[in-house]
């Protein structure tokens, strides 16, 4: 466990901790369903390019999430569920806030 994050096989499949903004490591290929469900004071998470899969109610009653950053192209990841319908969602890159939702 790295920094309350619970990974295995490059797979988040948990968080323990209370932080407000959270980065996920590089390395990590998959947000598992229901990694990040009840974290009820995260606000911020920034996803790094190495993930390509987020999975169904990953973020599932995370009331206080308002910002999610992109280190990689949000097009690439493989979305399970509508765990970002209504963030702003913005690319680590500088890019332009993202106005569509994803799937």
């Amino acid at each position: 466990m790295d920094k309350g994050f619970i990974i295995k096989d490059g797979i988040l499949t948990g968080y323990e901790g209370e932080e407000s903004a959270l980065a996920i490591p590089e390395g990590v290929t998959e947000i598992g369903e229901g990694a990040f469900s009840f974290c009820k004071n995260l606000e911020e998470i920034t996803i790094p390019a190495s993930v390509k899969r987020i999975g169904s109610s990953a973020f599932a009653y995370c009331d206080k999430l308002e910002k999610v950053v992109f280190k990689g192209d949000p097009k690439d990841i493989d979305v399970q569920g509508r765990r970002f319908l209504g963030l702003a969602l913005r690319r680590g890159d500088g890019g332009q806030d993202i106005k569509r939702h994803l799937p």
